[in-house]
């Protein structure tokens, strides 16, 4: 079930970046489609926290340097560093060596996010989340 919930969310995603007819417009400060990847100016952006459909909370801070993000997740009580990565759509951050020294991914956009990674006993985790 929670398979299904992310790939409806990853097809949201997906979808809502290829809805576009016009040409690329750009959103905030990002310029999403032509897959590049956007630089932040991180002191300027809040903390965000998403629920999620696991039921795990998953904090994002962007003070942690340019393009750069530290993903805090309360039920293994452990953070990691991600980096921007290419996206057609939102922000993507990943880090090959993220939780449990494994591939780490949390793609959002807007109050949505797709969350994946490994746990320690090699199961594939996929969650959407939330933040209010």
């Amino acid at each position: 079930m929670k398979k299904i919930a992310f790939l409806a969310t990853a097809a949201v995603l997906a979808l809502s970046a290829c809805s576009q007819t016009s040409a690329p417009q750009s959103h905030n400060h990002h310029n999403h489609h032509n897959h590049s990847v956007a630089t932040h100016t991180a002191s300027s952006l809040s903390d965000q926290v998403f629920t999620c459909q696991n039921g795990m909370t998953a904090t994002v801070k962007h003070n942690v340097g340019e393009d750069k993000i530290r993903l805090h997740v309360d039920t293994i009580e452990s953070s990691t560093i991600l980096s921007l990565a290419p996206s057609g759509s939102g922000e993507r951050y990943i880090n090959a060596n993220g939780f449990y020294n494994k591939a780490t991914e949390f793609h959002m956009k807007g109050k949505e996010a797709a969350f994946n990674f490994q746990d320690p006993y090699g199961n594939q985790v996929q969650t959407a989340c939330y933040s209010k």
